[in-house]
């Protein structure tokens, strides 16, 4: 049984295989390029949502003040 310990004496894991190291990077960069698509649209979701309230609650006072001319 191969016991592994680092530099300290300290009792490590032992080290990554190729395989197990790739498969790592690999669900890395997806979750990173996931992210990168997903914040952007949502900011860009909640942006639009406010300027939509906005631009409803600016029709609405408009609409508002023809109707008591």
């Amino acid at each position: 049984m191969a016991i592994w310990v680092s530099d300290t004496g300290d009792i490590v894991r032992a080290p990554k295989t190729g395989i197990e190291a790739a498969v790592e990077a690999v669900a890395a960069a997806i979750g990173i390029c996931w992210a990168g698509i997903f914040f952007p649209t949502a900011v860009i979701g909640v942006l639009r949502y406010v300027a939509d309230v906005h631009h409803s609650r600016s029709v609405d006072l408009e609409w508002r003040a023809l109707s008591r001319t």
